[in-house]
């Protein structure tokens, strides 16, 4: 091991102003990301506040809030499209390193970007929540809902169309009621909800994304978990917070370059 670190710290010593530019850079790196990672964090918890500050002044039940959670972020996305602007990212950050704060300012991404922003605020809020990918005309992904766990039971709700479904007795419906009944809950539609939305099957991760790494992710979380519960996670749950997964990865390439501009100095202080 001593000779396999003495060999790397020989091949570095000659690029030892590369390394130290490499570690600035992550560390510049990591702190830009830690403080857009702060500002999104804190943007959802003040929002997440005033839902529920909003709430209790209203005597909501745990549904009413769950639908008044809905109501606002669509508004909030629907005024801002309207009213605001219409904005087309053009950036390279605008489109290859989209937060949860740009989706809730310009809903570029359609149902994308509505369902990020009601599942942070949920998760901001204390629920537990995920994003399904629909199974629409032959192919998942043609529509992207969320589902809140309330009283233990998954509920689903479509926030691109600020659409919820009732069961008769006045809770609010799973995936699967509207999958066994669509005929019956088609009926609660909105006039401008499309009909090929049929809620006919739903995945929440796509485990063939990335070849090879994806299947034998998914095969782990098999034997761990059991297939059923397996189907069941959202990968994208946890890498909802992008910002704070880039300020990390920052983060660990500053403290490796680190680790070794120290141990290069004190190979040269020791001149082994």
């Amino acid at each position: 091991m001593k000779k396999f670190i003495l060999r790397i710290i020989s091949f570095l010593l000659p690029h030892k102003s590369i390394l130290i530019f490499c570690t600035g850079f992550f560390l510049a790196s990591a702190i830009i990301f830690k403080l857009d990672a702060d500002y999104t964090e804190d943007l959802f918890k003040q929002l997440a506040r005033h839902i529920k500050e909003e709430a209790v002044s209203r005597h909501y039940t745990e549904t009413e809030t769950i639908i008044h959670t809905m109501n606002v972020t669509y508004k909030m996305q629907l005024e801002n499209k309207r009213n605001l602007f219409s904005y087309r990212p053009q950036s390279f950050k605008g489109i290859h390193m989209r937060s949860s704060d740009l989706d809730l300012l310009d809903v570029s991404g359609s149902c994308g970007s509505a369902t990020v922003v009601l599942m942070r605020t949920y998760l901001t809020m204390g629920y537990q929540a995920r994003i399904g990918q629909m199974y629409v005309n032959n192919h998942y992904a043609g529509h992207m809902i969320v589902e809140v766990k309330v009283n233990g039971k998954w509920r689903v709700l479509d926030p691109l169309f600020n659409q919820f479904f009732y069961k008769s007795d006045s809770s609010l419906a799973s995936f699967e009621d509207l999958k066994q009944n669509f005929k019956f809950y088609s009926k609660q539609c909105g006039k401008w909800y499309p009909k090929k939305y049929m809620f006919e099957n739903v995945r929440y991760t796509n485990w063939n994304k990335i070849p090879l790494i994806s299947p034998l992710l998914k095969k782990g979380l098999n034997l761990i978990y059991g297939e059923k519960e397996a189907n069941e996670i959202c990968l994208r749950k946890y890498i909802i917070k992008f910002y704070i997964i880039w300020h990390y990865l920052f983060l660990t390439g500053f403290i490796v370059c680190s680790f070794f501009l120290l141990l290069q100095k004190w190979l040269e202080r020791n001149k082994i």
